[in-house]
């Protein structure tokens, strides 16, 4: 497997990474986490994931929670997102992902999908970017 720096962090990722967005039958959860889990042993330690993406948390989270016996020999690193403004529904999404994939905390939260330069400065006006912040502060994001 070939890895790489993820920007300034000093972390290596799998060159290829292993994205949740498009399990075709999400209600079989063992299945796909028997999956993600095989990805997992052949190298891949980069996984995207969100809210938004049906039951991928879950799906995830049944495979995290096997991958988390071994995390401190054979790392892995977990990326979701909120596209939310408030503050609250913020935390509240981060808690349920964590929840969801037997977490305690989030290597890579994204300030997710803001489409132009005035939606960014609207959220970050209510808020939603300080709650990040502060999130990353109580140690449930490691990266924004």
């Amino acid at each position: 497997m070939i890895y790489n720096t993820y920007g300034s962090t000093g972390i290596e990722v799998s060159a290829v990474g292993f994205g949740g967005m498009r399990f075709e039958n999400q209600d079989d959860i063992d299945t796909y986490a028997s999956l993600v889990k095989a990805a997992y042993d052949d190298g891949i330690n980069y996984f995207d994931t969100a809210a938004g993406y049906g039951k991928s948390e879950e799906i995830f989270g049944v495979a995290f929670k096997q991958m988390n016996k071994t995390r401190d020999q054979k790392p892995f690193y977990v990326s979701t997102k909120s596209s939310k403004a408030d503050p609250a529904e913020v935390r509240k999404d981060l808690e349920t992902s964590l929840k969801r994939m037997n977490l305690e905390y989030i290597d890579f939260y994204h300030f997710w999908c803001i489409l132009s330069l005035d939606e960014y400065r609207s959220r970050k006006a209510a808020g939603a970017l300080a709650e990040f912040e502060r999130l990353k502060d109580e140690g449930l994001i490691k990266h924004i």
